[in-house]
This record gives C-alpha cells, sequence and structure tokens, in this order.
C-alpha cells in the first residue's frame, strides 16, 4: 500500500501538481488515507508549525509512516515529528521523531490523535508521509485537558455515538500552579443507580488515581467539589446501558480566609473548602470594593448554603453595607436557606464569616457582580451583560426629583425583552401622578405604552413585540418607597397555526445543529374537518439535554391550547411514542434555557386515515366467526 502511495507521490511532483502543502488540518478518519509534510517527498520549507488533527467516531486511529523518512536532525531539537495519544498537546506523547529511520506503526489508545510537524529556519530534508486508517477496536475515551477559566466537557462530543462499557479519564490542569479547580457533573442521563458499583464518576485530588478521592457520584447532579491543587482526575465508569453527561469546571483562586476583593463582573466566592466540611475555629473578613464607588454590589448564593445551627451564635456569616462593622449590617445568616439576594447602596460590602471549635457545615458559595447601569439614572442596557436594573437607591428609600430613562435591547433581534419586577415594589401613591415607573413598547416615549405603574403592588410580566423596551421612571420633589428592582431577558418566540392538508413536517429551530437559548415556540396543529385525527412521529434523532425536563423540554397538548390535556412533557435523547390526538387540533411547545445544548427535535404529521362509516359499522356488529357465508358479504373480507 505504501509503495503504491509513494509511487502516486513522485508521479504528482513530476507532473506539477501541487503536493498536499496544507500546514496542518482537522480529519475525520472513515477510510484509509495518508498526509504529507509540506514539499514531501522534495525538501521541506523551513520554519513550519503544522498540526493536523485525525478523529474517529470512537474507534482507535492506526498510523504507519512511510520508510521514506527524512527530518535533518540527530536529537529532534530543531526538526521534528511528534505524535500525541488525544486532541491537545497536553495529552500523552506518543513520541517525537527525527532523522532518517521512520517510526514504527502507532496505535494510540483514544480516538483523536494530534500529530504535529516543527522545522527551523532552514530546508534540510524530505519530510515525513504516512497513513491513517480507523482500527476497529473501541477508543479509550477522556483526555488531558489544560483548562480555560470555564469550560465543560460533554460525552460523547458530537457526532459521536454513545457506547456502553466504557471507562473515561480526564486529567484537568489549571494554567497556574496556585489555582484550584471547581467541577459539577450535569445533566446524567437515565442515571438512576443509587449504590455507585457498576455504573459512577470518581473525581481525584491530582492528576491520578493515586490522588485522594474526593468522592464518587452516580445520583443525578450531585454537588459540585473543589480540588486543593491544580490537578483532577475524573474518571467515568459506564455499563451495558449507554449514558449521555455533562462535565462542567472552572478555576478559582485559591481563597485565604479574607482578604480585599477588588472586583469585577461575575466573580465567585466560596468558604475554604466549599462543598467539603469547613474548617473550625476561623474569623474571615471580606470586603468587596467596585470598580468606583458609584456602582452598586449584587450578590446571589448559588449552590448548596449550610451553616450549623439555627440561632446564630457560634456558625453564622453577615453581610454590611459597607467596608467595615460599622456600616449597615443587611443581615446574619446561618442554617440551610439560602440568604436572599443583596444589593448594596454604595461600592463596598463586607462579609464576614464566623466558626466554632467544631466542625458541622458545608460553608457557602455566592456570585457578585456590579451593577454599572442601574446606580446611574438611565442608559442603554445590554442583556448580554446585564440582566437585572433596580431604581436609584434601591432598596433603600428612592430619591427625590428622578427622571430617569433606561433603554434595554436584546442581543439577538428575533428575541423580544421580558421585565419580570421584584415583588418589593413600592414606587408613591396610588394614583401614578407624581411617583411611578412606565414601560414602552419600543426605543422611544412615542411607542405604545405597556402601563405606567405605582403603588405597592408589583407590574405584571411585560413582554415587548421587538427586540428593545424603554423604562422612564419619575419622582417628584418628596420620597416615598423603596422604587423597584426587576429581571429582564431576552426570548425567542416562535410556532405557528397549520390546516393539515397533507403530511408534512416541523422542526425546532436549527435543527440538527444545535437549538438556539431561551426559546418559546408553540404550533398548533389543526386537521380540517372536526371529526379527524392527528398523528405525530418522532424522528429518531432526538436530543433535549434536560435530565428532568424543567429547563429544556417538548410538551405535546390534545387540543388546541395550553388548558387542552398534556399528552407528555419530553427530554433527554430517547425519541417520545407515536401520538393520535383524540381530536382534530395538537398543540406542540418547546422551551429552553439559557444554554444552547441539545439537537432538538423533528415530526411529522399527518391526519389519521378515516373508515367508511359503512365498513365501521359492519365490522363493529360482525366478526369474521359470525359470518357464515363470507361470500355473501363482501365487506366481511376487510374486517380485522
Amino acid at each position: 500500500m505504501f509503495l503504491v502511495s509513494l509511487l502516486f507521490l513522485f508521479t504528482q511532483v513530476a507532473s506539477g501538481a501541487p503536493l498536499n502543502a496544507q500546514c496542518g488540518d482537522s480529519i475525520m478518519v472513515e477510510s484509509p488515507n495518508y498526509l504529507t509534510s509540506p514539499g514531501y517527498p522534495t525538501t521541506y520549507p523551513p520554519s513550519q508549525n503544522c498540526v493536523w488533527i485525525l478523529k474517529t467516531i470512537n474507534k482507535k486511529i492506526i498510523v504507519e509512516f512511510n520508510a521514506y523518512f527524512m527530518l535533518m536532525d540527530t536529537n529532534c531539537t530543531h526538526d521534528y515529528v511528534e505524535v500525541y495519544d488525544g486532541g491537545e498537546e497536553t495529552s500523552p506523547k506518543l513520541g517525537r521523531f527525527c532523522g532518517t529511520v521512520a517510526p514504527q506503526q502507532l496505535v494510540p489508545t483514544r480516538n483523536v490523535v494530534l500529530i504535529k510537524f516543527v522545522t527551523d529556519n532552514e530546508n534540510e530534508g524530505a519530510g515525513f508521509s504516512l497513513q491513517y486508517e480507523r482500527s476497529e477496536e473501541f477508543a479509550v475515551c477522556g483526555d488531558h485537558i489544560v483548562i480555560e477559566p470555564e469550560g465543560s466537557i460533554t460525552h460523547p462530543a458530537p457526532p459521536f455515538g454513545v457506547l456502553p462499557c466504557q471507562r473515561c479519564v480526564w486529567v484537568l490542569t489549571t494554567p497556574e500552579p496556585n489555582q484550584k479547580i471547581v467541577v459539577g457533573i450535569k445533566r446524567l442521563y437515565n442515571f438512576f443507580e443509587t449504590t455507585c458499583k457498576e455504573e459512577y464518576f470518581e473525581i481525584y485530588d491530582g492528576g491520578s488515581e493515586q490522588a485522594p478521592l474526593l468522592g464518587r457520584f452516580c445520583q443525578r447532579d450531585p454537588l459540585p467539589v473543589i480540588s486543593s491543587g491544580n490537578k483532577v482526575l475524573i474518571k467515568f465508569v459506564n455499563g451495558f446501558i449507554p449514558r449521555r453527561f455533562n462535565i462542567k469546571y472552572r478555576i478559582q483562586e485559591k481563597v485565604e480566609c479574607g482578604g480585599n476583593i477588588a472586583i469585577e463582573p461575575l466573580g465567585h466566592l466560596t468558604t475554604e473548602g466549599y462543598p467539603m466540611t469547613y474548617r473550625p475555629n476561623q474569623h474571615c473578613m471580606w470586603v468587596l470594593t467596585a470598580p468606583e464607588p458609584k456602582y452598586k454590589i449584587a450578590i446571589k448564593f448559588i449552590g448548596k448554603f449550610y451553616l450549623a445551627n439555627s440561632d446564630c451564635k457560634h456558625d453564622y456569616m453577615e453581610i454590611f453595607d459597607g467596608g467595615d462593622e460599622t456600616s449597615h449590617l443587611f443581615g446574619r445568616f446561618c442554617g440551610s436557606d439560602n440568604p436572599s439576594r443583596f444589593v448594596s447602596r454604595g461600592g463596598k460590602v463586607l462579609i464576614k464569616f464566623v466558626t466554632d471549635n467544631e466542625t458541622a457545615g458545608v460553608g457557602f458559595s455566592l456570585q457578585y457582580d456590579i451593577l454599572k447601569k442601574s446606580i446611574n439614572c438611565g442608559g442603554k442596557i445590554d442583556l448580554d451583560s446585564q440582566n437585572y436594573l433596580t431604581s436609584p437607591g434601591y432598596p433603600m428609600t428612592m430619591p427625590p426629583s428622578q427622571h430617569c430613562v433606561w433603554e434595554i435591547s436584546a442581543p439577538s433581534p428575533r428575541q423580544k425583552v421580558i421585565l419580570d419586577f421584584n415583588e418589593n415594589f413600592h414606587v408613591g401613591g396610588t394614583d401614578c401622578k407624581y411617583d411611578y415607573v412606565e414601560v414602552f413598547d419600543g426605543n422611544s416615549e412615542m411607542s405604545t405604552s405597556l402601563g405606567r405603574f405605582c403603588g405597592t403592588v408589583a407590574p405584571p410580566q411585560l413582554i415587548s413585540t421587538s427586540s428593545i423596551l424603554l423604562i422612564k421612571f419619575v419622582t417628584d420633589n418628596e420620597t416615598e418607597g423603596m422604587g423597584f428592582s426587576l429581571q429582564s431577558s431576552g426570548k425567542i418566540f416562535c410556532g405557528g397555526n397549520m390546516t393539515i392538508n397533507s403530511p408534512s413536517y416541523l422542526t425546532s429551530p436549527g435543527y440538527p445543529s444545535n437549538y438556539e437559548s431561551s426559546m418559546e415556540c408553540v404550533w398548533v396543529l389543526t386537521a380540517p374537518e372536526s371529526d379527524q385525527k392527528i398523528v405525530v412521529n418522532f424522528n429518531a434523532y432526538f436530543e433535549i439535554a434536560d435530565t428532568d425536563c424543567r429547563q429544556d423540554y417538548l410538551e405535546v397538548y390534545d387540543g388546541g391550547s395550553e388548558q387542552s390535556p398534556v399528552l407528555g412533557r419530553f427530554c433527554g435523547t430517547v425519541a417520545p411514542p407515536q401520538i393520535i390526538s383524540t381530536g382534530n387540533s395538537v398543540l406542540i411547545k418547546f422551551i429552553t434555557d439559557k444554554n444552547k445544548e441539545g439537537a432538538g427535535f423533528s415530526v411529522t404529521y399527518k391526519t389519521e386515515e378515516k373508515v367508511d362509516t359503512q365498513i365501521e359499522q359492519y365490522c363493529i356488529d360482525n366478526t369474521h366467526e359470525s359470518i357464515t357465508n363470507q361470500a355473501l358479504s363482501p365487506l366481511a373480507a376487510i374486517c380485522p
């Protein structure tokens, strides 16, 4: 085979045809093929740094070099080719090769191989040619990854299929040695085992299985774990049933007990060791400082919160609305209930954490952010960077003589803007003449008003008809009330009403690629006649990425409205069975959250074929067994 390939190469050179001059590529290995270094079999060019990535669907890859191999270097420091057992240069290296002796056949263990070719600034050698082909052996899954600040591992990675009886190992390493890694396992499809014997995850506090075990998991969405150093090993063991899952990870700087934190948007803070048990005899104080004093600081608690005891005398945390303990105390918290969301009045917040000489809690994890827009009286807000705003001074008394206008824009022109007001709402009196908040459906006060609101009853949810909303806030020269706080978001609304005149189909937007985030699609299918039924069949390639059908899901209703009976709510990777309505209408509803995960769905629909009334009644009144002479009745032959 290689002799034929080599003759073909020399034929190309003699004819003047270009020869595989591409320096690097990403290649899906489906049939035997070859690649060469640029210029092969003549002299390769100088100053090359080429990377090829070979990939298969769950199978190993065989790599075999042509005997005509010439990289003119004796110690492989200037000109060389490297082969890695994985898709990163942090993956295990199978070898660095140079000289004139071709490497032996290589069979990596994974389904991804990285080949790197490096030359210095001189022209020396013919280079290399190699053949690659897919093995019939299944590959070992996993990899070595130097992680970004945040990332995820989806298994299996599209378009790869799910396999039973797998053992996967990922080693995650941070770029800096003084960093930790937070690992969470999400979206465990079809995980029901509780003993963790046949199928489980193990997370080790280091780069090998000899490191301390942080935990073994088989339940859905277990609590995240945090490493003590800058490496973790994640091992996945699967039984005979194929599994799908997503691993989320992020870098966390090592947290000492307290300190000054100059914050930027969306930072995290946890007690040491969270979510493992915290240490005794701690007295920690963190001071969060915004980039400018006029900015506010928002704090939201995430994950599990547990500080032992319920009287907040021994273990507790306190939040002060300022930079020291003389500032206003927002609250002292303990027990297992997450504290409510906190918004500061100024640009500093102090967080105090105290424990006694016993250990009995996991501590807390919180997210902090700065409010650049809400402290200013008005401005433009891009929903990509900020999804909440407050009136000036909130939640304290609002200042007098305000006239603030905010323009809120969704990130996509296809999205509409949705406003959800916090129930802690108090804007002036009840006549809405002097103190009020008004929402306009567009980018000016000439747009249609969606409502003017005041008093102590929060406005209902408001939805724009385009991708822009305008919010106007007015107060007179007296102060009355705390003002308002609201959450804003963008959502795509799609769907339609369809009369079924012939068999057809519909798909989720983007199918079979990943669907978009923040969508609400509603389709109503109606048969032309009232006595017809509708048959809905799902494509087997079905992927709605959720485990409990709460964030991303598909619902089918036996009728034309959401008040009709629900025929099912579906998610995961198993397509729903055939659905037949009892009437002539079906409603299909598709909801997604802020994450883009999953291919979505495709369905075909048609009206059920009607049985002639005479035939149907005859078959009800008679059976084959009761008909003594079928020849006397031509209908008898078609009865079931």
